[in-house]
């Protein structure tokens, strides 16, 4: 007997608008989180695990939870600072709210889908997720490994995204307007007090436990920023991570650093609270989303590791169909 297809096998559209919601009460709710999460979180706040679960951690059954603020039950690292909204934990949230909406309470049938709309107003706006991608979230999968679901392992946002890099590849305007923002953030942070001690522990993803995620604009940046140095190749060759840390470390160094993202931008080892790079890392977040809409740029974050094996496919793709055209 054929297996009855979701209701959703036609993908579902989110863009999250950053309101909160999903993180505040005034019902009780509980954000479950697992020992590595909790090891994640207390490595970001610099304290350790002890101090962590003492402070932010409840048991709820055989379960953890972290803990909400009185009364009015939004979460504890919710941040409603001079009228912004934002998460004080938002690199190393954990995997609920990664996934958000693609829960299973919320895939049940359209209609539970669109009663979590009445509260989100992302749901059924911004980018188109597909099939396949909505499964490995409502699993508690949240990365971004497409699957076969268009021959290459291209997701379809992805596939949009790195077509219009390659169309806009050479048009200076786009990069220049990025480029100020990156200006922008640098000045801001330079009188932060931030230290970088150059430990190269930050691009040590695994070893680390931490994630780097980029936007669309931002990969194109710096592809467009490495076709500059190899003016002769188009396209150029970026490399591939070896999953565990970022291929543009040498010898604890970046040899990348004008065109690097605004995440490593944002993170120092000491001299910066993990609330300021947070407040931060929301800020830019803002800019960016804004940039993309401006220039109609499809707008993807995903981590940089994904990021360039699926501009590896991609290529191989684009390859393939110059010579099936030949």
């Amino acid at each position: 007997m054929a297996k009855k297809p979701r209701w959703y096998a036609g993908g579902l559209a989110f863009g999250c608008h950053q309101c909160g919601n999903c993180c505040s009460g005034p019902a009780e709710g509980y954000v479950w989180v697992k020992r590595e999460e909790i090891a994640a979180l207390a490595r970001y706040l610099q304290l350790s695990e002890e101090d962590f679960r003492r402070r932010y951690v409840r048991r709820v059954g055989p379960k953890l939870s972290l803990i909400e603020k009185r009364p009015s039950n939004d979460c504890i690292f919710l941040s409603r600072e001079g009228g912004r909204i934002g998460c004080e934990v938002y690199p190393v949230r954990p995997m609920q709210c990664r996934t958000w909406p693609f829960w299973p309470e919320n895939l049940k049938s359209a209609n539970t889908w669109n009663a979590a709309a009445t509260d989100c107003p992302g749901i059924n706006r911004g980018r188109l997720y597909p099939l396949e991608e909505i499964e490995r979230l409502r699993g508690g999968d949240d990365s971004t490994d497409p699957g076969p679901a268009n021959g290459n392992g291209i997701d379809a946002g992805v596939l949009g995204a790195l077509n219009w890099i390659h169309q806009n590849l050479e048009q200076a305007d786009c990069w220049h307007h990025l480029e100020e923002l990156y200006v922008e953030l640098d000045e801001h942070l330079a009188g932060s007090g931030g230290i970088c001690e150059k430990s190269g522990r930050c691009c040590r993803f695994t070893e680390f436990d931490h994630r780097l995620y980029v936007s669309s604009l931002e990969l194109g940046y710096f592809i467009h920023q490495m076709a500059i140095q190899q003016s002769d190749e188009a396209l150029p060759e970026l490399r591939i991570s070896d999953g565990r840390s970022c291929p543009y470390q040498q010898r604890h160094l970046c040899t990348v650093q004008p065109a690097r993202p605004a995440g490593c931008r944002i993170f120092f080892c000491q001299g910066i609270s993990s609330d300021g790079m947070s407040r931060a890392t929301e800020s830019v977040l803002t800019e960016l989303r804004v940039l993309h809409e401006q220039l109609d740029c499809p707008y993807v974050y995903q981590d940089w590791r994904k990021w360039l094996d699926d501009y590896a496919r991609w290529k191989g793709r684009l390859a393939q169909s110059a010579i099936s055209r030949s």
